[in-house]
């Protein structure tokens, strides 16, 4: 009895697990499914065409008994124009005896034949019920992976949501300080601008101003250019009251 248990939830245990290793890997098991699927369609085949055969061979008898009948007929016509009739009697036994086999081997024919559509037709309906599952466990697993991508591009957006909730907080952060920065970077800016001497700059601007118009009214007052020649004759030219032996700078004697 305790064996009997054991037994029982060792089967149960097992086949837990493995249920749970087809549910994880359901394209494998539609993968195994099918290959079953060719292999007892071929053994079906190799069955049927045994089948097939059988109804082959008792055609080919039953054609050879009708070949039979019909030599067996024209001899007893032959004998029974000879007159040999214990002949003819024999082979009038064989006859009937040949025509109860054909039809014997006719009814077997037909049974066979019909047989051989029933099972052609039961072929066609378990594989067509097998690929219809088949299609059916296809269609729930692209399904399932279509459901499944959803679901975790849905958890990824919910993530991505939050994620972008902190940088948000983050951004605002960075974009207090570096409004205090530019607050800051304009106070100096006033200060610096504060330290300048602006007066005295518009003082300088105006002086310099006031020369070069002085400086015009001079050109327009003696426009006239000069020479290098006279500038010369300026430079060389001796003061009043100094000879020239004076300025040339040689001793008196």
């Amino acid at each position: 009895m305790l064996r009997l248990r054991i037994r029982r939830m060792f089967a149960a245990v097992s086949g837990h697990a493995v249920s749970e290793l087809e549910a994880q890997h359901p394209e494998a098991v539609l993968d195994y499914e099918r290959e079953q699927l060719r292999v007892q369609i071929a053994q079906y085949n190799r069955h049927l065409a045994g089948h097939a055969g059988l109804c082959e061979r008792l055609r080919a008898r039953r054609e050879l008994l009708g070949k039979e009948e019909v030599a067996l007929r024209t001899r007893v016509e032959r004998f029974l124009e000879a007159g040999k009739r214990e002949r003819a009697a024999e082979l009038a036994l064989r006859l009937e005896a040949v025509g109860e086999e054909r039809e014997e081997l006719r009814g077997q024919r037909e049974q066979a034949e019909e047989t051989y559509r029933n099972l052609v037709k039961s072929r066609d309906a378990a594989v067509e019920t097998a690929r219809a599952k088949l299609e059916s466990l296809k269609r729930t697993i692209s399904g399932v992976k279509i459901q499944r991508a959803q679901a975790e591009l849905s958890e990824m957006a919910a993530s991505m949501q939050g994620g972008i909730g902190v940088c948000d907080g983050t951004l605002d952060r960075v974009q207090e300080k570096l409004e205090e920065q530019r607050e800051v970077a304009v106070g100096r800016t006033r200060v610096a601008q504060g330290c300048i001497d602006l007066p005295a700059l518009e003082e300088d601007e105006e002086e310099q101003a006031a020369l070069a118009e002085e400086a015009l009214r001079r050109f327009e007052a003696d426009p006239e250019p000069v020479s290098p020649e006279s500038v010369s004759s300026e430079r060389t030219a001796p003061e009043p009251g100094v000879s020239r032996s004076d300025s040339s700078g040689d001793p008196p004697r």
